[in-house]
């Protein structure tokens, strides 16, 4: 998996096998939870989630309405794609890679709440002077 981290603006790589048996047999077995009316009844897990923390780390779940299980934490590696692959995408999945769209992205208040980008302005300069 590769993905973009715009808390870190750059790109990383996971490689690794997931744990499929495990997936399967939380799938399998579901569990037992107790209702609003407090009766006990059994359900099972019905999506697969996956989480991505700055720094590289990937979080990948099991869970359903009432319930999550971790299954796994990963951790990525920096990776830089090549220009060429790049230059083969269509137009519209280049953005991706424009360093100043990125920039606007991490900027707009609609797409992140004004307190964040705030916040995130204020540790940039911190991370500076020290």
């Amino acid at each position: 998996m590769i993905w973009l981290s715009y808390a870190k603006d750059c790109f990383y790589k996971v490689d690794t096998p997931i744990d499929k048996d495990k997936i399967f047999s939380l799938f399998k077995e579901g569990y037992l939870w107790m209702g609003a009316n407090s009766n006990i009844r059994h359900t099972n897990y019905d999506e697969i989630t996956a989480g991505f923390a700055p720094g590289g780390v990937v979080v990948v779940w099991v869970a359903d309405a009432t319930r999550q299980v971790e299954i796994r934490r990963y951790q990525g590696r920096k990776i830089i794609i090549p220009q060429e692959e790049i230059d083969a995408l269509p137009q519209e999945d280049k953005l991706l890679f424009d360093k100043e769209n990125r920039k606007e992205v991490r900027q707009d208040n609609s797409v992140i709440p004004q307190e964040v980008i705030d916040a995130n302005k204020m540790l940039t300069v911190i991370l500076m002077l020290t």
